[in-house]
């Protein structure tokens, strides 16, 4: 493809997505930079289009720390982003060692949560991705015997999560057509020339032997995709439904077991979806809807050691998975925005008349330290003025938190008193007025933990 065309193409590709989500001026726009020839191709188009649209354009390098090569890619991107003009923030992130979906696998998890969680509620996340990425990507789950959400594979758009994929429709080709014709420099990622990935054996060694007999194959393979989602987009709605009949969540499970077994493993499946994460295996799915069945009391199951499914009291609830053992307890100084909990995180923010109160909290650190620890015998709580305090087993009960997530929920402590205990409430003499500067505590069980 001349240069030209190529130039055209991937521009107008570019506005029309951000027109069609309504990206104008002054949106928060964030680019997942690599630092390769996608990525960077994609910035230099974001930094074209913010000319017209004035949206506020930032930059998101992931460094996961897995080669040694990887060490020089967050200066590359720095640089990159001062030639433009735009910012750029390195996230690094830990990636799980014995993940069963594979160290790649883990990587992807783990760097798309560090870029939701700079996203924000009202960022929107664009993603580099191709239209040869999403023929290997359907091929791949294809061979590994996915269903019909898994093959529908990635969408251009996800005005829910707020995340574009401007270049979906766009050939590799035509990309590196791009740059080269911008004369753009960019990074090559050593792991790509890897053969014994299962995705760059199919990049490198299966699509291209489709070519005599099947030339349009990544198109047709993208095609099937765009299919697949009309069908995964049914199977949802459907899901939905059979959700709203069962009670919604936390599920009962003598409504779940009244529907067909189809429409059972679907509703199932629908639980991870919902949270985007990913569902155990059919056989997995099979054998918790038996265990439903024929015990009042199944086992849980946890699937990747991030989702736990638990049956309690007639429901069955979908919660993050606790880490092992119940966190140490840790010290809460000034000006903190977040504190590491476990798997995830607690977040502080200061407001006007809601949560703590801001100034009996630094009353009570001249007397003594504020810090977070797992429950403790005697733990009481007084929730409501003129009420009587309960205990912590009596709170979790009425709040219908599992046993087994019990010892995990974090509880604000100063001397031997309970302020706060996630998921339940704050003690009520703790409470801000209306008036008054206040603090809010928010448990993330199963948030990343990332740095700048």
């Amino acid at each position: 493809m001349p240069a030209t065309d190529a130039d055209t193409l991937l521009f107008n590709a570019v506005l029309a997505a951000l027109n069609a989500a309504g990206i104008g001026r002054d949106a928060r726009v964030y680019l997942a930079l690599s630092g390769g020839v996608d990525s960077v191709t994609l910035l230099h188009l974001l930094a074209r289009a913010r000319r017209q649209l004035h949206f506020q354009l930032h930059a998101l390098h992931v460094h996961h720390g897995l080669q040694a090569a990887a060490d020089e890619w967050p200066e590359f991107c720095r640089a990159l982003c001062r030639e433009l003009r735009v910012g750029c923030t390195v996230l690094r992130v830990q990636v799980e060692d014995h993940s069963p979906h594979g160290t790649q696998a883990a990587a992807r998890r783990a760097r798309l949560r560090a870029l939701s969680e700079k996203q924000g509620d009202d960022g929107w996340l664009l993603l580099a991705h191709h239209l040869d990425d999403q023929a290997e990507t359907v091929l791949y789950r294809l061979l590994r015997g996915s269903g019909v959400r898994g093959l529908a594979a990635m969408r251009a758009a996800e005005p829910a999560r707020r995340i574009l994929r401007p270049l979906l429709n766009v050939r590799r080709a035509e990309i590196e057509a791009y740059a080269r014709a911008h004369a753009l420099r960019w990074v090559e990622d050593p792991s790509n020339a890897h053969a014994h990935y299962a995705r760059n054996h199919l990049r490198q060694q299966v699509l291209p032997t489709f070519a005599p007999h099947f030339p349009d194959a990544a198109p047709a393979l993208a095609r099937a995709a765009e299919h697949l989602q009309e069908s995964a987009e049914l199977l949802a709605q459907l899901a939905d439904i059979d959700l709203a009949q069962c009670g919604g969540e936390p599920v009962a499970i003598a409504r779940l077991l009244a529907l067909s077994a189809a429409r059972q493993a679907n509703l199932l499946r629908h639980l991870y979806f919902r949270r985007h994460a990913l569902p155990p295996p059919a056989a997995q799915i099979r054998e918790v809807l038996r265990q439903l069945a024929c015990t009042a009391r199944p086992a849980l199951n946890q699937t990747d050691g991030q989702w736990l499914l638990v049956a309690h009291q007639g429901v069955l609830t979908l919660c993050p998975a606790p880490a092992p053992t119940p966190p140490a307890p840790h010290g809460w100084r000034r000006g903190e925005e977040s504190i590491p909990w476990g798997r995830g995180v607690i977040q502080i923010a200061r407001v006007r008349g809601q949560g703590l109160a801001a100034q009996k909290l630094q009353a009570a650190r001249a007397r003594g330290e504020l810090f977070f620890a797992p429950r403790w015998p005697g733990l009481r709580l007084r929730t409501h003025a003129g009420g009587g305090a309960k205990s912590f087993k009596n709170l979790c009960q009425e709040r219908n938190i599992p046993a087994i997530l019990r010892p995990h929920l974090p509880v604000l402590r100063w001397q031997d008193e309970a302020l706060w205990i996630a998921e339940v409430g704050i003690a009520a003499e703790w409470r801000c007025g209306a008036n008054e500067d206040g603090i809010v505590l928010r448990y993330w069980p199963n948030a990343p933990q990332v740095g700048a």
